[in-house]
């Protein structure tokens, strides 16, 4: 659970290794711009909820290009004054600035600024561009047909709304976490 941090005999064991990691210097580069993308869980009457998605955008000056690295919600993690615990988690005790420490501490990156989206803001920002084109597979295509209606989607490139973009980056039970946060990072290059 999100409530308390784990303690299992394995994540003792490693803490001994992350005691010499985080000995590390974050590096830090003028032309290396990284913001933290949020996608929160976050329902009404909750104050924070977890981080349901994570992207690293980083805005290279230099060679002008950008990338996005997603980061595994359910990854064990050290977080600050918690212990080790589920990445995710980071976020719904401490909200985005443990969040950014717990990143910074664990991988040696730097984060120099972030953006937090829940559901509501998420479907109003696809909305407000016209939807986003998304290549969907054929079980992408059923999987929405479940929740919206038989024969509405088809596999291939189909234009989402927002509530439907939203749907679509959270399929969860279809195939894995790692193809999940492709469907996330499609959303966002779209």
């Amino acid at each position: 659970t999100v409530d308390q941090p784990d303690s299992s005999s394995a994540i003792k064991e490693v803490d001994e290794e992350f005691k010499e990691i985080s000995k590390i210097k974050i590096p830090s580069n003028k032309s290396v711009y990284n913001i933290l993308l949020v996608g929160t869980d976050r329902r009404p009457g909750e104050k924070n909820g977890r981080s349901d998605a994570m992207i690293i955008l980083s805005i290279n000056q230099k060679t002008k290009r950008i990338g996005l690295t997603s980061l595994m919600r359910a990854m064990y993690v050290s977080i600050p004054g918690k212990g080790w615990s589920m990445l995710n988690a980071s976020y719904s005790w401490g909200g985005p600035s443990l969040l950014l420490k717990t990143i910074e501490n664990n991988f040696r990156l730097k984060i120099d600024d972030y953006m937090v989206v829940d559901f509501s803001s998420f479907e109003a920002a696809i909305n407000q561009v016209g939807g986003v084109e998304i290549h969907l597979t054929s079980a992408e295509a059923k999987y929405l047909n479940n929740t919206y209606g038989a024969g509405r989607f088809q596999a291939g490139t189909q234009t989402l709304n927002g509530n439907e973009a939203l749907d679509y980056a959270r399929i969860r039970k279809l195939d894995s976490g790692f193809e999940r946060t492709g469907r996330q990072r499609n959303v966002i290059e779209s």
